[in-house]
């Protein structure tokens, strides 16, 4: 998290041959536990972008 409590995405395509992407929020474990609906929601946004993103690189 940053300072002002925002969370961290960031995609390095830079420091690899390959990409990584980095967040501070692991929504595969709060999906996979079941106590944080709001994850499965933000899943359902964030990998059909990741796959637009990955797509267009």
């Amino acid at each position: 998290m940053t300072e002002s409590g925002q969370p961290i995405l960031y995609i390095d395509q830079v420091s690899t041959a390959g990409r990584i992407v980095l967040t501070s929020l692991d929504p595969f474990y709060h999906h996979g536990s079941y106590f944080m609906p709001a994850a499965t929601r933000f899943l359902d946004g964030f990998l059909p972008w990741m796959r637009e993103e990955l797509d267009a690189a």
